[in-house]
């Protein structure tokens, strides 16, 4: 049994090496050329499966919840091949994420019971994002690549966000600082066309280093310290969709 199976492989092997040598004079078509530019959109999910997509404030005289809805990360991308196994991605990618706050309130700044309040709002927190990444790949047929990929994101967070009074009341999202740094691992499947581009299908998880902000309540207008805060870690799993540009026949190919 044991000597049949290591047949197997064996034969298995060779014909899979074989397979490789005779695309080998085919492989120059498609292998890519050294530097190509995309455009790309990553799809950025509720995630409630791995991450709670809702956060609430309960207090004394507020009842309140921030939600986390899908949002859409647009960019650009410049891929450089050392060869058609390996190359190197960089860009810049706009990433909103989209919040809305449901917010209601029975009391006054003076503590006494007013005016029923009810308040909703959509909130958005804007970050931009240069990816730094390695990427591997591996022919499965003649037009079709498999990719895996990884390396670092550099986070920018210009803005921060907040509702100020409602009733007396403060709630908004802070960044934790201007700059921040990241990772993403990523695996999806190409297809290459020697005249309309290479479309690209993945998907990638991103973590940051340190939390991406916090959630920020305020009991009084006039208060300097939060009465609840809840940290945000910025984290994401993303579709990815991918088009990358022809180039010219006169651009020079792997050989």
């Amino acid at each position: 049994m044991k000597k049949s199976i290591i047949l197997i492989f064996t034969f298995l092997i060779s014909i899979s090496s074989q397979a490789q040598k005779a695309s080998k004079s085919k492989a120059a078509q498609l292998q890519g050329h050294k530097t190509v530019f995309g455009v790309a959109a990553h799809i950025l999910p509720v995630d409630s499966w791995y991450q709670n997509s809702e956060v609430n404030f309960i207090s004394d005289s507020i009842q309140s919840s921030i939600t986390k809805h899908t949002s859409v990360s647009l960019g650009g991308e410049i891929r450089h091949f050392f060869t058609y196994r390996f190359a190197i991605n960089t860009g810049l990618f706009f990433t909103p994420r989209n919040y809305k706050l449901n917010y209601s309130s029975h009391y006054t700044e003076a503590g006494h019971r007013g005016i029923d309040t009810t308040f909703n709002r959509e909130m958005r927190f804007i970050s931009f994002e240069i990816p730094v990444h390695l990427s591997g790949y591996v022919r499965l047929s003649r037009n079709i690549f498999m990719n895996v990929a990884g390396g670092i994101n550099l986070n920018f967070y210009p803005t921060n966000i907040g509702v100020e009074n409602i009733n007396f009341q403060r709630i908004g999202l802070g960044g934790s600082q201007f700059f921040q740094l990241g990772y993403t691992i990523g695996i999806g499947w190409e297809f290459r066309t020697e005249n309309t581009g290479y479309f690209y299908l993945g998907g990638l998880y991103q973590a940051r280093f340190d939390n991406m902000g916090s959630f920020l309540f305020y009991e009084r207008n006039t208060v300097s310290t939060p009465t609840y805060s809840h940290d945000i870690t910025g984290s994401y799993l993303a579709l990815v969709l991918k088009f990358y540009f022809p180039v010219s026949e006169s651009d020079k190919k792997f050989e």
